[in-house]
């Protein structure tokens, strides 16, 4: 299955020696008829096609337009230029583009034949139909600043889908390595339109790239493009009011940190003693999150302070059991 396919191969055939079917000039011709996903004729020239095969890349035919009921044909003699010895066994690869205004513009997809020999096929193959392909339209990230975090929305439409199990969502942070963050069911086979999204709500400052694994039913994968999202640090140092409050027995703290260096994050009871120290050190700059366990200590009001530079703040919690 493949993304950005916005055009479909219905039928081919393929023949070796055409003598009485119309192609007497011609030797050694695949055709067939393209359409778009939605099962619409595509307009006339709205679709280029130019083919290639795949023991002699570097000899690729001349781009063609399809006709005004998306016929194409490709004769493989184009090849003989480069490659005078074509033998059955060798792959075809025939490639479409888009070319037009409407909804389908500039998705290209290719298509892989291997040909036969006369003596296989009797002059004439029937390659048969293509499926229709899941064909993503639109695919993208935008983020919001939540005050204590950021959110990411992914949002993406298909206009037709075959045998699609799903959509794994990815996320990285180096742009290379990507895990999966969730999965979203896909529609099967349809050729109405779908859309979906996923908020991503774990994430801070920083870089993050995110990717989709589009899934058949039979196993095969596509990727998609990869959307690049830039969460700003924050631009000053700012201490959270604890999560749950009161507690018992953990609690989440948040606090922000504009630039790189060292942060303090210690607990006291309300007599001025330490009780935890939850940071020490050097942390970079973002919007950072720590647990706070109080199982060992007794029901009561503590203090948690923060400390980074010049900056001091002091907040309450309180632990109930």
């Amino acid at each position: 299955m493949k993304y950005r396919t916005l055009i479909t191969t219905v039928m081919l055939s393929f023949l070796l020696g055409t003598a009485g079917i119309g192609f007497a000039q011609l030797d050694n011709i695949i055709y067939g008829t393209v359409q778009n996903p939605d099962a619409s004729i595509p307009l006339e020239k709205e679709i280029i096609y130019r083919a290639y095969l795949t023991s002699d890349i570097v000899d690729t035919t001349a781009a063609d337009s399809c006709s005004d009921t998306g016929g194409w044909q490709i004769n493989l003699t184009d090849f003989a230029a480069i490659l005078p010895s074509w033998k059955a066994g060798d792959t075809l690869v025939v490639l479409f583009t888009n070319i037009g205004t409407g909804p389908f513009a500039g998705a290209q997809s290719s298509s892989r034949y291997v040909t036969k020999s006369e003596a296989e096929t009797g002059g004439l193959q029937n390659v048969g139909n293509t499926a229709l392909p899941v064909e993503m339209v639109s695919f993208a990230a935008a983020c919001r600043d939540r005050g204590w975090g950021y959110e990411v929305t992914l949002e993406w439409k298909t206009v037709s889908e075959t045998n699609n199990f799903g959509f794994e969502v990815l996320r990285s942070q180096n742009g290379q390595t990507f895990e999966k963050i969730a999965f979203l069911s896909g529609a099967g086979s349809t050729t109405a339109a779908q859309s979906y999204s996923y908020v991503d709500k774990d994430v801070v400052s920083g870089k993050y790239y995110y990717r989709l694994k589009q899934i058949d039913t039979d196993g095969q994968v596509m990727l998609s493009d990869i959307k690049e999202i830039n969460l700003a640090v924050p631009d000053r140092y700012e201490l959270g009011q604890n999560f749950p409050n009161p507690f018992n027995p953990t609690t989440e703290i948040m606090f922000k940190v504009k630039e790189e260096g060292r942060v303090q994050l210690v607990v006291f009871d309300l007599l001025g003693r330490e009780v935890a120290t939850l940071v020490d050190g050097k942390l970079a700059a973002g919007i950072h999150r720590i647990n706070f366990d109080g199982r060992s200590l007794p029901s009561g009001m503590y203090l948690y302070v923060m400390k980074a530079g010049s900056y001091h703040q002091v907040k309450k919690m309180a632990l109930i059991k």
